[in-house]
């Protein structure tokens, strides 16, 4: 799986507290590039934006990443606290 990032979430991680940043880096770099469907990452909180096919999101503590699925790829598009995510998602 393919996995690309738009450079909103770009700016958004570079915002983000070390912690955070720590585990938002394992997911997208370590973790989702190994698996070749989202069914396989069942052990995280992935759930379809309602509303919006092909979008979806990760539960981070209070963070959120979205993203957007496009056949084998995975375009990381944003990573915002809970409360501001689905203002600016998708």
């Amino acid at each position: 799986m393919k996995v690309f990032f738009k450079n909103s979430f770009i700016k958004d991680f570079q915002k983000l507290s070390f912690d955070v940043k720590k585990e938002v880096r394992r997911i997208c770099l370590d973790i989702f590039p190994r698996i070749k469907g989202l069914i396989e990452f069942q052990d995280y909180s992935i759930k379809e934006m309602q509303g919006f096919k092909s979008y979806y999101r990760i539960r981070v503590g209070h963070y959120r990443i979205g993203f957007k699925k496009n056949g084998e790829e995975i375009i990381f598009m944003r990573v915002l606290a809970r409360k501001d995510i689905y203002k600016f998602f998708p």
